[in-house]
């Protein structure tokens, strides 16, 4: 069960994670075409 929570933890990291990059991203390419 141990095990099982870590990945799920790890999981969700990983999800943040890439959602704070889309988001940078697509910020950033908001302000690319703005500028």
């Amino acid at each position: 069960m141990g095990n099982k929570y870590s990945g799920l933890q790890i999981g969700i990291h990983w999800l943040v994670f890439f959602l704070v990059i889309v988001a940078y991203a697509r910020d950033g390419a908001t302000r690319f075409c703005a500028a």
